[in-house]
């Protein structure tokens, strides 16, 4: 993986749960601000999430070619959030524990390893069992 999808994933899992947040706490708050910020930065995430997968309707978007950067492939959509899910848990366990206090616990870290994992296993696994098969 290339320091551009890695950046982009990092990215758009910040939004995410960034986006998620702001919704929560305008629930909570009932503020229609809040709310309306959380969706906005939802939609941000859509866009980053797919620019590896769809850089052709990104790039019309935002006037820019994202294939000429190393990393942009046209990774398949379903293994593509599979690494992406890895990236979302981790970002949600350190904003959850930064932003509201949440207990870490030995099981949820053996959690996100796993869900680590799985991500890399959807993403790269079939290049790592042609390796091994020879």
């Amino acid at each position: 993986m290339t320091f551009f999808a890695f950046f982009t994933l990092i990215l758009a899992a910040v939004l995410e749960v960034g986006g998620d947040a702001m919704i929560r706490d305008g629930i909570k708050d009932k503020s229609l601000f809040y709310l309306a910020a959380g969706v906005g930065l939802l939609a941000l995430y859509g866009l980053f999430v797919n620019v590896l997968s769809t850089q052709s309707a990104i790039s019309r978007l935002v006037n820019f070619d994202f294939r000429g950067l190393p990393g942009a492939n046209d990774w398949q959509f379903s293994n593509q959030l599979g690494l992406y899910v890895g990236f979302f848990a981790l970002a949600s366990v350190g904003w959850g524990h930064s932003r509201y206090g949440d207990t870490v616990s030995a099981s949820t870290i053996v959690g996100l390893f796993l869900i680590g994992l799985g991500g890399l296993t959807m993403q790269y696994g079939q290049k790592i069992w042609m390796i091994f098969r020879g």
